[in-house]
């Protein structure tokens, strides 16, 4: 505080001219004093207070920017890394995603034709099943023919043997007349499983 005063002091007898009295230097002196009595929390800046180096704002301006030129090299590194990475996986994943859908689409095909070549299996085995059966009937027929010829038409009776012959006729004229629509079905069942490209139709 006593060296402020002095510097002010020594300013104003640079200030005022020669001739001015010693009562005058005298008067501001005491009204300075009275100021600071009157406020004494001002400040009081030294040359302590000033930094000793007019470089420091400009070095600490630099580290900063060198900082954010790091952080800048670092993200653009990241996001090089990410590009590349999202890249890759892009490259990849439609190889899979064609992989995958050309195995899903195989599997459907196979299905298809699978669900084909079970309905004309189906088919076949209805007609092989009628074919038996009119195999069968027709024995019968034989067997009954040759019975009543050997007994001179006593057994069975003419009148039995008479109904024993419609009986198995109606009945193979019916396995007949279903091997007949049985086999429009496998011809419609394999014309359909041709158009759909399905293999081995007619074998």
């Amino acid at each position: 505080m006593i060296r402020h005063c002095e510097w002010i002091i020594a300013l104003l007898i640079l200030v005022f001219p020669a001739g001015s009295s010693a009562q005058s230097l005298g008067d501001v002196a005491r009204q300075i004093r009275a100021e600071k009595k009157a406020n004494p929390h001002a400040s009081v800046i030294t040359n302590d207070d000033i930094p000793s180096s007019k470089t420091a704002p400009a070095d600490r301006v630099e580290t900063q920017a060198a900082g954010s030129s790091e952080n800048a090299d670092k993200q653009a590194g990241d996001e090089t890394a990410s590009n590349k990475d999202g890249s890759e996986k892009s490259r990849k994943n439609p190889e899979k995603e064609r992989a995958a859908q050309e195995l899903e689409k195989q599997k459907r095909t196979q299905e298809l034709n699978q669900a084909y070549l079970d309905r004309i299996a189906a088919v076949r085995a209805q007609i092989s099943k009628a074919q038996a059966e009119i195999a069968k009937l027709q024995q019968d027929q034989i067997e009954s023919t040759i019975e009543f010829q050997r007994s001179v038409g006593t057994s069975p009776s003419i009148p039995v043997y008479e109904r024993q012959q419609r009986s198995l006729i109606e009945q193979i004229e019916a396995r007949r007349s279903l091997i007949e629509d049985l086999n429009s079905q496998l011809e419609d069942a394999q014309e359909a499983a041709r158009h759909a490209g399905v293999p081995h139709v007619y074998d």
